[in-house]
């Protein structure tokens, strides 16, 4: 009898997901990220004045961490793409990505309170009167109010610029992803064209209707499938 040896088993070895691409303040309580390739869940640790305040585990490439946040000081985040139980033997955590820190010192209107209504929402401030006709800072968010006191939502004209304001009416900043395209949104919420670099040593290119351009050459300067262009 002929006793075939079986061949001997390999382990593959773990694969590790990548880091975030960019990080950014979707506004002053609200932590966003560049999702990473098939990540199905991140970690995302909140400091207040470099000390650790929370640690949570989302789903999704955002974090609202207005529950942990106060006025008065300075957070920033760290996130990193994490394996599920399911998966560790084969899928290793990513490595830590840092954000931007963002000034909780001017917060503006803090007092007032939300009403909600079938057309929409409105702000009722501490002496009963209502935001209205422009933009008004609430609780570190900036919000625009029509001439009857509703709060606007998505895309935004005005002095010239383009905005973009959630669901919620917040302005949006930084990175944001509309319609299956990324924009990049100034400190000041305005809808970036051209170069942009929203970190040292990594541009962008923005089309004229403010969508990122990628795998393109703009100006002599190749980007690659994500739109980044690195100089050498």
């Amino acid at each position: 009898m002929v006793i075939l040896a079986s061949a001997p088993a390999f382990s593959a070895e773990p694969v590790q997901l990548e880091g975030a691409e960019n990080t950014w303040w979707e506004d002053d309580t609200t932590a966003a990220w560049t999702s990473v390739k098939k990540a199905k869940q991140y970690q995302v640790r909140l400091y207040e004045n470099e000390v650790s305040v929370v640690k949570l585990t989302v789903n999704t490439n955002r974090a609202d961490f207005k529950d942990y946040m106060q006025d008065g000081y300075q957070y920033y985040f760290e996130v990193r793409a994490v394996a599920k139980n399911s998966e560790q033997s084969y899928v290793e955590d990513g490595p830590w990505v840092s954000s931007k820190t963002v000034d909780m010192s001017d917060r503006g209107d803090t007092s007032g309170r939300w009403r909600n209504y079938a057309d929409g929402n409105k702000y009722q401030m501490e002496d009963g009167s209502l935001a209205s006709d422009g933009w008004k800072l609430i609780s570190g968010s900036w919000y625009y109010f029509d001439g009857n006191g509703y709060s606007k939502t998505g895309w935004l004209e005005d002095g010239g610029s383009r905005y973009f304001l959630s669901e919620d009416g917040r302005m949006t900043k930084g990175w944001r992803e509309i319609g299956g395209y990324w924009y990049y949104f100034q400190k000041d919420g305005a809808m970036s064209v051209g170069w942009v670099q929203p970190e040292p040593g990594k541009w962008y290119y923005m089309q004229e209707d403010g969508t990122m351009a990628s795998d393109v050459t703009v100006d002599g300067c190749q980007l690659d499938v994500s739109g980044l262009w690195m100089p050498s």
